[in-house]
């Protein structure tokens, strides 16, 4: 009896996935160019090495995406990173994960916050890192004196194209030398898979919403 519910559980992600994968991406892309394997996860390096959070330690992911964007390389995934509070795990953040290159080539990286309610979970991890803007939608943290000539106001005018609001609650960004981390942090309407009750198709169109501004940014960190 388990192994056949594993069987039709499987199956279940793996339509679901497809479905959503198609809808959210073929406006944008030809789908010969994005490979969703659900079975697929992210290692928990992939995860921790973004830096943003301190003391994480579960990761729990699926659904690795792989993305071809003009010729740039994106994984997204799935994902989910806890950190101890006394006898419990609580989670820093729930939601769409993408790894991509960038031309960024400081030792000193960039971290971008896109604010959000009381729901969200800002970076933890940034103590040691100077502030450099931080107005009522966006905070940015750098040592290096020379940010501004990578996130450029193109570049901020892009990310302000994601509203934190409804599904979407926040976004945290760093940029290493050479490597991206994207965090979009969604509620548990997109996270959470339909299987005691209907199919909510609001987040799901806010996720595609969503998609155009972020491959936007990846194209302007390529440059």
């Amino acid at each position: 009896s388990k192994r056949k519910m594993n069987k039709v559980m499987r199956h279940y992600f793996h339509t679901y996935y497809g479905a959503i994968t198609e809808y959210s991406f073929n406006e944008v892309l030809d789908m010969e160019k994005v490979n969703c394997d659900p079975d697929q996860k992210i290692t928990e390096d992939q995860f921790k090495n973004n830096g943003l959070w301190k003391d994480v330690v579960q990761v729990g992911s699926r659904a690795v995406t792989k993305i071809n964007y003009n010729d740039i390389e994106l994984t997204l995934a799935d994902a989910a990173g806890q950190i101890r509070d006394g006898k419990r795990m609580r989670p820093i953040f729930v939601g769409k994960y993408i790894i991509t290159k960038t031309t960024y080539s400081n030792e000193n990286p960039i971290v971008i916050y896109l604010k959000g309610d009381k729901r969200a979970i800002p970076p933890t991890n940034v103590e040691d890192i100077k502030c450099v803007l931080n107005d009522n939608k966006m905070a940015i943290y750098s040592n290096n004196p020379q940010w501004s000539r990578f996130v450029t106001k193109k570049v901020k005018d892009v990310l302000a194209k994601l509203k934190t609001k409804n599904d979407l609650i926040d976004v945290s960004i760093s940029i290493q030398s050479g490597i991206a981390y994207i965090c979009l942090g969604y509620d548990d309407s997109l996270m959470v898979l339909p299987l005691e009750h209907p199919l909510n198709a609001r987040p799901i169109k806010q996720f595609k919403r969503d998609i155009v501004p972020t491959l936007e940014f990846v194209e302007l960190i390529n440059k």
